[in-house]
């Protein structure tokens, strides 16, 4: 679960605000750094304290994601006009490709339950798995990040950290 840093702010409300924000913001910004820093926009979905994304095998990212790498994530809500309250999270751990096949598909099922058309164009793990693919499957396993949901939560940035 995801718990917040601060023991005055409870745990459920951050609960509210991550699955609200994940309702309504589909993509965000992913960044690494291997021997040089690399960012790209992706469709995210988060399942307890992972997120998975997909790409297609022959861009340049997904060669440079393959091993093991830090990375950072940021999702926000587009506010209205200038001065609106702000919502979004950034999270931090490590992104990975996906290899295993147990993994791939708890994986699929998370973005298949966030996106409809995934279970059209990646109906089954070999979509994402094997020598036929043309979908890489990433997942990105976050120990801790900062939610700042202005609506909901006092003003500012909030440090959240998963505890199981």
């Amino acid at each position: 679960m995801w718990k917040p840093a601060d023991k005055n702010l409870e745990a459920d409300c951050v609960a509210q605000s991550l699955k609200k924000l994940f309702s309504t913001v589909h993509t965000g910004s992913v960044s690494v750094c291997g021997d040089l820093p690399w960012a790209f926009t992706a469709y995210l979905t988060l399942d307890r304290n992972k997120l998975w994304l997909t790409s297609q095998e022959t861009t340049k990212h997904v060669q440079i994601l393959r091993p093991k790498r830090p990375a950072a994530v940021c999702l926000w809500q587009a506010p209205e006009k200038w001065g609106a309250p702000l919502f979004g999270i950034q999270l931090h751990g490590e992104i990975k490709e996906v290899l295993e096949a147990g993994e791939a598909e708890i994986g699929l099922e998370a973005l298949h339950a966030r996106f409809e058309g995934t279970r059209k164009t990646l109906p089954d793990v070999q979509a994402v798995r094997g020598p036929s693919r043309r979908t890489c499957l990433l997942s990105i396993t976050c120990a801790a990040g900062s939610i700042r949901d202005e609506r909901r939560l006092p003003k500012g940035r909030h440090a959240i950290e998963w505890q199981d």
